[in-house]
């Protein structure tokens, strides 16, 4: 299986309270050759969605009604503290990139973007991840 075989096959969550962008997002991924891609408005969802689905990669708004971006990352966190959950904090205010990166952030998206830098940056944290991951597993 290729490195771009797995990448493709990473599960990968989209979460924005506008259902326009998540929608948008998930079908750009799509039509990329993303095989398992899905969206949520709710924040609230994320932890129980990424418990039932481990997913690989998590695109996380950071302006989100009722709960944040920043309460979601720490949720994450609580859940699996031991475990590296690669989220691509997104947002329209460029003073959330620190705050995001310092939360555990992967990297980060400032609003409006072009979708070869959501492709590029995708690609990147995915590809880091099993790269590692595959040195992990072989180490052991």
């Amino acid at each position: 299986m290729t490195d771009s075989t797995i990448i493709h096959r990473a599960r990968i969550l989209i979460v924005d309270d506008c259902c326009d962008t998540a929608g948008l997002l998930c079908e750009l991924l799509t039509l990329k050759g993303y095989e398992q891609v899905s969206w949520a408005t709710d924040a609230d969802a994320v932890r129980s969605l990424h418990m039932a689905n481990h997913y690989g990669l998590i695109l996380l708004d950071m302006h989100m009604p009722n709960l944040g971006g920043l309460d979601v990352m720490r949720h994450l966190h609580t859940t699996e503290p031991d475990y590296y959950v690669p989220v691509i904090a997104i947002s329209g205010d460029r003073r959330y990139r620190t705050v995001a990166m310092e939360a555990g952030a992967c990297a980060f998206l400032l609003k409006p973007f072009s979708h070869k830098e959501v492709e590029a940056t995708i690609c990147n944290v995915l590809s880091t991840r099993y790269a590692y991951m595959s040195r992990f597993v072989m180490s052991v």
